[in-house]
């Protein structure tokens, strides 16, 4: 959120480069999850197929899930090394004190 006292060093609108980068990074973590989401979907159906090639298919498939959760988990870090609030989220060190109905929705 921008700083209403005034005091921000950059202009109203224009981001900084920290994050342009951070938000590269929501976009690639975004990309990532929708390709592991189709990863999964494949081995699924493939997995229960029966053709000569299908268990060099989900052998490879299953090789790529792990690589695009270990990208996940990494873009994850970067982000959380940009932003303290963020990360504050994943250690539980978050603060819930906001205003809306607690009954809404639960924690």
């Amino acid at each position: 959120m921008c700083d209403t006292t005034g005091n921000h060093s950059h202009k109203h609108g224009v981001r900084t480069s920290q994050e342009k980068a951070y938000g590269d990074l929501r976009g690639d973590i975004a990309i990532q999850m929708d390709l592991l989401t189709k990863v999964e979907a494949q081995l699924a159906v493939i997995g229960a197929e029966d053709f000569p090639m299908v268990g060099a298919i989900v052998h490879t498939l299953e090789h790529l899930k792990g690589d695009l959760k270990k990208n996940i988990a990494e873009l994850i870090q970067l982000m959380n090394a940009l932003d303290a609030e963020q990360a504050a989220y994943f250690s539980g060190d978050h603060d819930h004190d906001h205003d809306h109905d607690h009954a809404a929705h639960a924690h």
